[in-house]
């Protein structure tokens, strides 16, 4: 015969009342803060009208994620300016900050490079820096990133680096000394709208003495990509080959690399006049990579490991 579990009062008053018992403000501020982590900081502020518990909570999470889809252009930055003052104000330490559908996106870097350069003036201590929809050259990364000196991972997803007015390679990467994670995600460039500048060498330069991983998934319109990275160890590399244009060209010098998971799409349906530069392409990206230990390559239908 099983014996009956007892309770304590305390306990079965909890179970029994549990409508009258506020038990997510009863954890700690460690896994709150995890739990608001995943929200857009807009709703995390919105959180301290819940209750005494919540009032000054949103003001100590380490992450804040910015979301300007419902916000102008104007709006957007100040919205940015205000959060960036509190933590400043009360010197606490900011470890991630995710920055999504940036308004001018597509038309104008000017926006995230003012939002960009308050970022860095109000935080040494970021970590992982995440972008999507944003757009910058090579001004916003190269002058305004002295603040970011701990940063080790950076996300660029569906961005455009603006090359309206440069006529040299962006290496917009150069000044996070600390880098070790870059994932280069559905991004392109801008040219502007001179017509000179359809000239331009467009050309992407990621240089990372302590680059560990590189993810470079479906990024185009540029000549060429240039990895300088003597210290990676993985790197995966995807490359959707578009009817219109040749494929980016991707010259790496990773002496160090591990493993490589390589996968080319679209070669079939390319232009024969592409089809021989392709080739060559398709042999300096295998040559820059010799000395991998592992390499997964995928193309169009194949699929072939080497160990």
């Amino acid at each position: 015969m099983l014996e009956e579990i007892k309770m304590p009062s305390e306990r079965r008053r909890i179970f029994s009342d549990g409508a009258k018992f506020d038990r997510l403000s009863g954890l700690p501020d460690e896994v709150l803060h995890h739990v608001l982590s995943f929200l857009d900081t807009k709703c995390v502020v919105r959180s301290s009208i819940l209750s005494n518990r919540w009032r000054s909570l949103w003001k100590t999470v380490p992450v804040l994620n910015f979301d300007g889809e419902s916000f102008n252009e104007h709006n957007f930055k100040d919205h940015v300016d205000e959060l960036l003052k509190v933590y400043f104000v009360n010197s606490h330490r900011l470890c991630r900050v995710s920055i999504l559908n940036c308004p001018g996106f597509g038309e104008r870097s000017d926006i995230f490079a003012a939002i960009f350069r308050s970022i860095s003036l109000c935080d040494q201590s970021i970590e992982t820096l995440d972008l999507k929809q944003v757009q910058f050259d090579n001004m916003t990364f190269g002058l305004q990133s002295s603040g970011f000196k701990v940063l080790t991972t950076l996300t660029l997803s569906e961005c455009y680096l603006d090359f309206s007015s440069w006529n040299q390679p962006l290496n917009p990467f150069a000044r996070f000394p600390m880098l070790k994670n870059l994932a280069l995600i559905s991004c392109s460039c801008s040219l502007g709208d001179d017509p000179e500048d359809e000239e331009t060498m467009r050309c992407l330069k990621v240089v990372g003495l302590q680059l560990l991983i590189l993810e470079v998934d479906d990024v185009f319109g540029f000549d060429e990509i240039k990895v300088f990275a003597p210290n990676l160890k993985r790197y995966t590399y995807k490359n959707q080959i578009r009817d219109f244009s040749p494929m980016t060209e991707v010259l790496v010098n990773v002496p160090s690399l591990e493993h490589a998971d390589i996968k080319l799409l679209g070669y079939k349906g390319l232009y024969d006049e592409y089809k021989q530069e392709a080739n060559r392409q398709y042999a300096n990206l295998f040559l820059g990579m010799s000395r991998a230990m592992s390499l997964v390559f995928q193309f169009d239908t194949a699929k072939v490991s080497f160990l």
